[in-house]
């Protein structure tokens, strides 16, 4: 029984859905949630995909490729989620005498824990992969986190972070550089406190080829270091061609 937050950090486009979905894959039944911490009411459809006759996230094609079962209305879009929020929360506003709906952060993080509950509970499951769109400190992703520490009253929580390598070209002479990825991690759970991270991802993205895999391996003991985790929770991503090729570095990740 869990729930498995995904989240990235310092880019959107960094392969969550295919780390959420390997992570699914090796959960019983999860209940599969992506937020997109957008102020629309509807995904775009310039952005999107059609599943279902609805327009979500292109992250549907992973799921379903994995062989999870992804229902389209389980695509939360901040915006329409907010608009539905405020709906249900009017009150009347003595001065100017008509309905002025009102909420906090902490009013909106609790509607997000009690939907994504009665969906758990409607899916029949105790088991969840709650996929994040955009990075952890986007505006709109604000009331988030303090969703997740609400459900983790009922549910076990965890967090897994997905980042990258930097690196430097200084007159053909690569280096790798740590400090975007201790900066996500950092920054990550600065906003998810009291939440254990289970995994931090960190993907090749673009790194020339001509640094090795073992150069990499060895800074991710340097982030390790760095932020103080356990380096067995610091797990390095090579670039692979399919979703299945990530199991061989998700699956050590998910172990306690």
């Amino acid at each position: 029984m869990s729930i498995e937050v995904v989240v990235g950090h310092p880019h959107s486009d960094i392969g969550k859905g295919w780390i959420a979905s390997g992570i699914g894959a090796h959960m019983e039944k999860p209940l599969i949630i992506k937020i997109d911490p957008m102020l629309n009411e509807e995904f775009p459809p310039e952005l999107g995909v059609a599943v279902g006759g609805k327009f979500v996230t292109d992250d549907a094609h992973s799921y379903i490729q994995r062989g999870l079962a992804f229902n389209p209305e389980h695509n939360v879009v901040m915006g329409g989620f907010l608009a539905h929020a405020l709906q249900k929360n009017a009150i009347t506003e003595g001065i100017l005498g008509k309905e002025i709906p009102k909420l906090t952060y902490a009013d909106i993080s609790v509607h997000l824990a009690e939907y994504i509950h009665t969906c758990m509970e409607e899916a029949g499951t105790n088991n969840a992969i709650i996929e994040i769109g955009g990075c952890s400190d986007d505006q709109e992703a604000g009331v988030i986190p303090g969703a997740m520490r609400l459900l983790d009253g009922i549910y076990p929580v965890g967090i897994h972070i997905v980042t990258k390598f930097d690196f430097t070209d200084n007159q053909g002479i690569l280096d790798v550089k740590t400090r975007s990825a201790v900066r996500a991690i950092e920054e990550t759970m600065r906003r998810y406190w009291n939440l254990p991270l289970r995994t931090a991802y960190i993907r090749r993205y673009h790194v020339p080829e001509s640094i090795p895999d073992d150069v990499l391996e060895t800074a991710c003991k340097k982030i390790a270091f760095k932020t103080q985790i356990n380096p067995k929770r610091i797990v390095y991503v090579p670039n692979v061609e399919h979703q299945e090729d990530l199991d061989a570095y998700i699956a050590p990740g998910l172990q306690e």
